[in-house]
């Protein structure tokens, strides 16, 4: 769910200096030219996308060894392959 654009943490108020530039105020008597909670939000998207990325990062790197796996197992196969037919001949000559 979208938040509300003009939502602010608790005790926080948007006001106007002279030049009609926008500042935040709390009741504490702080006051920001930046929007309160802003930067947590922004740091909380970042948080994510970069876990995101390393989730990514993680499923590839597991198709990748699952691939050498299969491709080693794959290479096996002649070489037993080859050992049986060469049995046979061995024994049935």
């Amino acid at each position: 769910a979208m938040r509300d654009p003009n939502w602010l943490p608790s005790g926080w108020t948007a006001a106007y200096d002279e030049g009609g530039s926008v500042y935040y105020w709390h009741l504490n008597g702080e006051t920001s030219w930046e929007k309160p909670g802003e930067t947590d939000r922004l740091l909380a998207i970042q948080q994510y996308e970069a876990e995101e990325k390393e989730a990514e990062m993680a499923r590839i790197e597991a198709r990748r060894k699952a691939g050498i796996a299969y491709a080693r197992k794959a290479q096996k196969r002649p070489n037993e392959v080859a050992r049986q037919i060469l049995s046979w001949h061995a024994g049935g000559a």
